[in-house]
């Protein structure tokens, strides 16, 4: 938003500007990813349901101990489909970087 002054809002207060830039890690691979990737090309299962997506969900809800596991895009996405009672379990991925 040019010209918004977000040192006047609330809700940004306390809020310090970073003093370095956040460097962002690119993904890398080190496993079976490429199979995986290979096999969702293959099957014409390149989006956000498949066989892949379908096992992930299995065996989450089995880790937990729960009936169901849904895998969705994202944290936010995990956030807005919470209701009360409900868990949410998400992956984050931690990179050091030292400069």
């Amino acid at each position: 938003m040019a010209g918004y002054d977000f040192e006047k809002d609330s809700r940004f207060m306390g809020i310090e500007p970073l003093k370095k830039k956040a460097l962002l890690a690119s993904p890398t691979m080190h496993g079976e990813e490429m199979g995986f990737i290979q096999n969702a090309y293959d099957s014409n299962w390149m989006s956000t349901v498949g066989e892949n997506i379908d096992e992930l969900e299995k065996m989450a809800g089995q880790y937990l101990g729960k009936e169901y596991g849904v895998a969705l895009s994202c944290g936010t996405a995990a956030a807005y489909g919470c209701k009360t009672g409900s868990f949410a379990a998400v992956s984050f991925q931690h990179r050091s970087v030292h400069s």
